[in-house]
């Protein structure tokens, strides 16, 4: 990966202005920073595919004029284009006590080695005072902090694609991917919600649902408390809040293969790794009967605190037995024998 222009912006909020920051060239630190904030946007597991429309748009415009040889104007464009819809954006939530954040802007054109991206990462940036003199400052933190990102490959014929975006909010926010790049998702969320939940189940779950039922069942349970109990999905932290901290009942299981195959998924069954997820798309398909004998059938509506609600026991000649934590289900059995 290799930079080949690079442009950094602060906007004045108090004259409305994107202001260009000049960087030296022997500016090694903060140089190896830039560098490091675009390799971080390149490998994030949480970005979202775009597409461009077809129709002509103002991001597509400007873009063009990379192959053009117009690096500097792109550059400018994008940063005038980016604060005027962010001073807008502030004017409409002030009365909401809420804040655009405030940071740096980036724009890099990078060599990938066989293809070139174009990069723009809003990231934070702040005042302080320093220690040194005790006059107030800006800098960057050394613990890099992304607010949000955009890039995609510059083809040669003009024709732009793909793109992929993210953003550090709960959900990626609409003035960024819609209002200001112009951007259409390739997946509706209802798609990737239901899709999603499927591939799961069929690809992954359903794989060891027979030899190992009760790391099933528990782990399928899990999977409906995250799409019920989130608004947005994202691949990488349903992994790691699912799976790569649970400790199966069978040492058999290989949770880091799992693991691997789920985060595989979206890529090889085309959805995204993150989008809001649509729960009436889905509700039907939290319900899970499970056969407890020929003559009975046990029907799980909700996800459910196994160690509260249903544990598996022996008696005390060793036959197994489910015991169920249920008021009504009580109540009427009793009734019944008697």
């Amino acid at each position: 990966m290799k930079i080949l222009f690079q442009r950094i912006y602060k906007f004045n909020l108090d004259t409305n202005r994107a202001e260009e920051q000049v960087v030296p060239a022997d500016a090694k630190d903060f140089n190896d920073y830039i560098f490091e904030l675009i390799e971080d946007v390149a490998r994030d597991k949480g970005n979202k595919k775009f597409n461009f429309p077809k129709e002509v748009t103002a991001t597509k415009t400007i873009l063009a004029g990379l192959n053009d040889g117009k690096k500097d104007t792109v550059a400018v464009s994008f940063a005038e284009r980016l604060i005027k819809i962010e001073i807008d954006v502030q004017n409409k939530i002030d009365h909401l006590d809420q804040e655009v954040q405030k940071g740096i802007m980036l724009q890099a054109l990078v060599d990938m080695g066989n293809y070139t991206q174009y990069y723009i990462i809003k990231a934070e940036h702040f005042d302080f005072i320093n220690e040194k003199d005790n006059k107030r400052t800006t800098g960057l933190p050394i613990k890099r902090k992304i607010f949000k990102s955009f890039y995609c490959t510059v083809p040669a014929d003009g024709k732009f694609k793909n793109a992929y975006v993210n953003d550090n909010r709960a959900s990626i926010t609409t003035y960024w991917w819609k209002t200001f790049l112009e951007l259409e998702p390739e997946f509706t969320d209802d798609y990737n919600t239901e899709r999603a939940f499927t591939m799961i189940e069929s690809k992954v779950l359903n794989k060891f649902k027979e030899s190992h039922k009760s790391d099933y069942a528990y782990l399928r349970n899990a999977t409906v408390a995250y799409f019920r109990a989130n608004d947005e999905f994202v691949m990488e932290e349903y992994v790691k809040k699912t799976f790569e901290k649970y400790v199966p009942e069978d040492d058999g299981l290989n949770m880091k293969a799992i693991s691997s195959k789920l985060k595989a998924l979206p890529e090889n069954n085309s959805f995204d790794n993150r989008f809001n997820i649509k729960k009436e798309k889905v509700r039907k398909r939290f319900i899970k009967r499970v056969e407890l004998s020929p003559q009975l059938d046990l029907i799980l509506k909700e996800n459910i605190d196994w160690g509260k609600t249903i544990v598996p026991v022996r008696d005390n000649k060793g036959a197994k037995c489910l015991q169920i934590r249920t008021d009504e289900g009580f109540d009427y059995f009793e009734k019944a024998a008697k």
